[in-house]
């Protein structure tokens, strides 16, 4: 399940997928280069993507590591007998494995086949957070060099050794469902995280509510960039492997939802479909568009596809399924990151209507910065006070560098309901522009990208600037923003400072 991560300097980049596995193989080996991303997977996936088209996958001999004996670790995997915890009730039956982190292994309609994926330890649905460095080497212990550029990397299953991650609470009372364990660092064996998962399900109708957080105590303070984050990661059987998500610029209207097609895989193709799920939902579903569906509040940027053959296979077998909702975050070393999902059991029609009736059709474009990022991140030469808050979005140039900026979270907002926005920062600094960088729904860093500079004073004081975008260069009357770019001050010298109190559709509060 796990994730090459792409420079986190690339416009609206989500990541790549890395642990993709399939029967016989020994997992694929990331090897991340700074060629670019399409490149690191070329290397990666050949030997996968050459089995997928023959149909067949020959058993791949795992060569020896130094510290890492992969014998060894698929008879410790094979030897973790199931610990299952379950909530039911009319609708859904759904369970977790409280021998491996409590990551959710089962999910079905009530008296219908599980439809969660458990081929290794990098399936099942499941947290898992990427952070610096690259390589990440624990008193000076090596990554399997297979996924040594994943860096930080703990997940809430088991690591490549085959140890699983230890629970360290669990509550079931029938109604709802908690768990918190210590996660293992994949790329390591034996490497526990310094932090902890913790998640609570409950059952509402057909849905599991499901409610993450992941609390970290690293000792190392250093602020690494932002990476994309799994929002989680969903593995779903070979028998769902139809993918649905409405990607349109009409959200919420009715609008006809698209089949997503199978990636025909070449050698070294990357295996995922990127896609905008602008109602924040897709769907796995079987060859009667019945299934599983995923709803993450906010959330556009979505991966999902299927690999090795379609519509057979069990929970132990490699055909899957695979969506991932995926937001760009830094991850302090003192954070507490919450989030939210919720599956959906039920027909394809069932499954949107569930999100109809239940998310709001329109999140108004307003950020307070007053408490969290808000999904924000600060890019190139630009580092923020950290975690936690304190009434701003702290900011301090520490370099000059490419994309120095900061960046929003990707969405879907209307142009005619933007004709401006509103920034109340506070400047120090001999520079007297700033600059709104926008990028277009359909145009991911094409020529309809554009930017608005704007006045701003440097005295130290909180100032509101209003940012006119109606009329601006490459601005249409109608159409859709994807994503925010915000140069705090144009042409800013090492140790300016710009806070952030607010960015927003109407004036601050």
């Amino acid at each position: 399940m796990n994730l090459m991560q792409t420079d986190p300097s690339s416009l609206g980049t989500v990541p790549i997928p890395a642990r993709i596995r399939l029967p016989g193989s020994a997992g694929i080996p990331p090897a991340i280069s700074p060629s670019g991303p399409e490149a690191r997977v070329r290397r990666v996936l050949r030997f996968v993507a050459v089995g997928i088209a023959v149909g067949v996958i020959a058993h791949a001999a795992e060569p020896a590591t130094p510290g890492y004996d992969m014998k060894e670790a698929k008879n410790r995997i094979r030897s973790v007998e199931p610990r299952m915890s379950y909530l039911e009730n009319s609708e859904i039956k759904v369970g977790v494995n409280l021998a491996i982190g409590g990551a959710i292994t089962f999910l079905s309609h009530r008296g219908g086949p599980n439809m969660i994926n458990s081929f290794d330890w990098g399936r099942q649905i499941q947290m898992s957070f990427y952070s610096g460095p690259n390589p990440y080497t624990p008193d000076g212990k090596q990554p399997h060099p297979r996924w040594k550029q994943l860096g930080w990397n703990p997940i809430q299953s088991g690591d490549v050794g085959g140890h699983p991650s230890r629970v360290l609470e669990h509550r079931n009372d029938g109604r709802e469902l908690y768990v918190k364990c210590i996660p293992m660092h994949w790329p390591h064996s034996g490497v526990p995280g310094e932090c902890t998962y913790e998640w609570t399900l409950r059952l509402e109708g057909p849905t599991v509510a499901v409610r993450a957080r992941l609390v970290n105590g690293r000792p190392d303070r250093t602020q690494y960039p932002a990476k994309s984050q799994e929002l989680p990661a969903v593995y779903t059987n070979g028998v769902w492997y139809r993918l649905y998500s409405y990607t349109g610029d009409r959200p919420f209207t009715g609008a006809p939802v698209a089949l997503i097609p199978k990636r025909t895989v070449k050698p070294g193709e990357f295996p995922w479909n990127r896609f905008n799920a602008t109602e924040h939902w897709a769907a796995l579903l079987d060859a009667n568009n019945r299934g599983l569906g995923i709803w993450a509040p906010g959330i556009v940027a979505f991966l999902g596809g299927f690999v090795g053959r379609e519509g057979t296979g069990g929970p132990t077998d490699g055909p899957t399924g695979y969506i991932a909702p995926v937001r760009h975050e830094l991850l302090d070393h003192d954070i507490n990151y919450d989030y939210a999902f919720t599956m959906i059991a039920g027909s394809l029609a069932e499954i949107r209507d569930w999100v109809y009736a239940h998310a709001p059709h329109q999140a108004p474009f307003a950020f307070d910065f007053a408490r969290d990022r808000q999904h924000w991140y600060p890019q190139g030469g630009l580092r923020d006070a950290g975690w936690p808050l304190s009434g701003a979005l702290r900011l301090t140039y520490t370099e000059p560098a490419a994309k120095t900026r900061v960046v929003s979270p990707i969405g879907f907002w209307h142009t005619e309901d933007l004709p401006r926005v509103y920034v109340r920062a506070t400047h120090r600094t001999s520079a007297i522009e700033a600059e709104l960088q926008f990028e277009l729904f359909g145009d991911e860093g094409g020529p309809r990208a554009g930017a608005v500079r704007f006045p701003i004073r440097g005295d130290g004081r909180p100032h509101t600037h209003e940012v006119v975008l109606a009329g601006a260069a490459g601005y249409p009357a109608r159409g859709a923003v994807r994503q925010f770019f915000l140069v705090p001050a144009v042409n800013a010298k090492p140790g300016d400072t710009v806070e952030i109190d607010y960015i927003g559709a109407m004036p601050p509060p």
